[in-house]
């Protein structure tokens, strides 16, 4: 279970550091706090965050519209303005470049988090792998965000090592802990990654480099032990490319 990493992009370093308490307090991860668009850009490539909350108005010679630019093109995540100026003309110049959200300094935190909950939400619906309508959470290319509390928890397709059908539920197991997201395995196995997973019997999805071992009707993965047929295991082995029968 990995917390939504932000960048914080704000040349006012006592504003950014309050910024930086609420996100914490919500339960984000801050990854890094910038003063100037082309450092912000440089460690936004570097660092990877899940989401951006850009200054509008920068000190230097680039704007956080041309860094909201600039990441459309090099790594596109969500992304919220900040700015002192609600007038027009300021409103028109950064909703030119489309931006997940906007927010009026001083920030509040319970605004804070609504703008970034829904900013997250409207950027999975645009650039969304997801492929069925009964399947309910919010997938990006190698990740999915689970609704925990009050939080999106991100969920990397890595960190699963099995999804069990549970009624009309999916229990989704990772190191750290069971998700249980609405839906059906059927609809979760087409947006996971095809190399990755296979489906071992019914009721489980499994993440093949996470099989421990492999018996003569089950696969151990960390303590559960997951039945699978011969045809299923006959199949699963050619996966792996082994040709001697277990």
């Amino acid at each position: 279970m990995t917390p939504l990493k932000i960048m914080i992009v704000e040349d006012e370093m006592i504003t950014a550091e309050s910024i930086k308490d609420m996100l914490e307090e919500l339960g984000y991860e801050v990854v890094g706090i910038c003063m100037r668009a082309e450092t912000a850009l440089d460690a936004i490539l570097s660092e990877e965050p899940d989401f951006a909350l850009l200054d509008v108005n920068l000190k230097g010679e680039k704007t956080g519209i041309w860094l909201a630019n600039q990441l459309k093109e090099l790594h596109n995540i969500p992304y919220v303005f900040l700015t002192a100026y609600g007038d027009k003309a300021t409103v028109e110049q950064a909703t030119e470049s489309n931006p997940y959200g906007y927010l009026l300094k001083p920030i509040d935190k319970h605004h804070l988090y609504a703008s970034i909950e829904v900013a997250v939400k409207k950027f999975a619906e645009i650039n969304s792998a997801k492929t069925s309508n009964d399947f309910e959470e919010i997938i990006l290319k190698d990740a999915l965000f689970i609704k925990d509390e009050y939080l999106l928890i991100k969920v990397r397709f890595e960190d699963i090592y099995l999804a069990k059908a549970n009624g009309n539920y999916i229990e989704v197991h990772t190191k750290e802990k069971k998700h249980l997201i609405k839906g059906t395995l059927a609809s979760f196995i087409d947006v996971l990654p095809k190399n990755t997973f296979f489906q071992a019997h019914r009721s489980y999805l499994i993440n093949m480099d996470c099989i421990d071992a492999i018996g003569g009707n089950y696969l151990k993965i960390g303590k559960v032990d997951v039945p699978i047929t011969t045809p299923k295991k006959d199949e699963l082995l050619k996966c792996f490319n082994l040709y001697k029968k277990i």
